[in-house]
């Protein structure tokens, strides 16, 4: 019985894609919000091979941080700190492990907390909005003691 060839390219093309799934190297990062200055723990599990290339790239795409780290048994850890002068966004981490062409990236946001800006002089605390609510208070009471006044004076004269 002859095989219809055209039946296997879509057999070849899910195991190809499955094998490629599982020979990507599994990567871990901690925390995945960091502020400039925190260290960033990047875990790195890969059966397949032993060494493995580490970068950092902005979102321009320029390299930050760049490494090569061994495997053993089939894990390795690097840490990054991140620099105290980058700018908040999304920072790309790749993982590409030699002998092959297969990568792992993962997205890590860097969040720039700025410490508010103190200006010299005396500190006022604001209470308008507290002297607004006293006065309409007070005004809602006159006009109500001036209408319990009215109505009592119609209410008299009938």
């Amino acid at each position: 019985m002859p095989v219809d060839t055209m039946r296997l390219v879509p057999l070849i093309a899910l195991a190809l894609l499955a094998v490629s799934a599982l020979a990507s190297p599994k990567i871990t990062i901690e925390p995945e919000v960091a502020e400039p200055g925190d260290t960033v723990t990047i875990t790195i599990e890969d059966s397949f091979y032993s060494f493995c290339i580490v970068e950092v790239r902005n979102t321009n795409g320029d390299l930050l941080y760049n490494t090569t780290v061994r495997l053993n048994s089939g894990r390795a850890v690097v840490t990054w700190r991140v620099p105290l002068n980058v700018r908040s966004g999304d920072y790309v981490i790749n993982v590409i492990c030699k002998a092959s062409t297969y990568q792992s990236s993962h997205y890590l946001k860097v969040v720039k907390v700025e410490p508010p800006c103190l200006v010299g002089g005396e500190v006022y605390k604001d209470r308008g909005a507290w002297v607004t609510t006293l006065v309409a208070a007070a005004l809602l009471a006159a006009l109500s003691t001036l209408l319990r006044q009215r109505i009592a004076a119609v209410w008299a004269h009938s």
